[in-house]
């Protein structure tokens, strides 16, 4: 792999600190939804389905506190 950069190759090789987990994935009523914990509240990221309606649902729309 070549890699073009005028930074300085080994920062961008040098691996990262693991961060706690926050980004999970959750099934509410049979829909698949990401949530991103955020100050100990979960907060919807995006919606997992091939239902259309599951998207029009108001308890289901991305920014909501889930818990």
């Amino acid at each position: 792999m070549i890699l073009y950069t005028i930074f300085d190759v080994k920062k961008i090789m040098e691996k990262r600190e693991a961060k706690e987990k926050t980004r999970y994935y959750l099934s509410r009523g049979g829909v698949c939804l990401v949530v991103d914990k955020r100050n100990d509240k979960y907060y919807l990221n995006r919606i997992i389905s091939t239902n259309p309606n599951d998207y029009l649902n108001p308890e289901m729309q991305p920014g909501k506190v889930i818990f």
